[in-house]
């Protein structure tokens, strides 16, 4: 294994996305102190963030789902605010997080392995 190899490993990418997480939590837990004396509340309102990021429209999440969804293979991509009317921000300016977060839309275990089409067409997904 070489050493591009090692650092593109699934268990490296992992944990670059657990860095990222852990410093985007202690600079916003900072700033939260901050400005409120005091820490309470500040993981409820976290996790409500990094979940609705998930949801929105145009997001990584929502674009790898929609990738798998519509059986194209994997791009990594999100786009600034909504789908198609805003710019598109491809993988390598993406950050780990939103990388993972598109993995995890494209990997769903949520979705069937095939896509019927309206024309009575199934199609297997691409596999993972």
């Amino acid at each position: 294994m070489t050493a591009n190899d090692q650092q593109n490993s699934p268990l490296n990418q992992a944990a670059e996305t657990l860095r990222e997480l852990m410093a985007a939590y202690d600079e916003t837990r900072a700033q939260w102190i901050e400005e409120n004396g005091t820490d309470a509340g500040f993981d409820n309102w976290f996790s409500d963030q990094v979940m609705n990021n998930r949801k929105r429209h145009g997001g990584a999440y929502d674009r790898g789902a929609a990738d798998r969804y519509y059986c194209r293979h994997r791009d990594p991509h999100l786009f600034e605010g909504g789908t198609h009317c805003s710019d598109r921000i491809e993988a390598d300016a993406m950050t780990a997080i939103q990388l993972a977060d598109y993995e995890a839309g494209f990997s769903g275990s949520f979705l069937s392995p095939t896509k019927n089409f309206a024309n009575g067409q199934v199609v297997t997904r691409p596999t993972l």
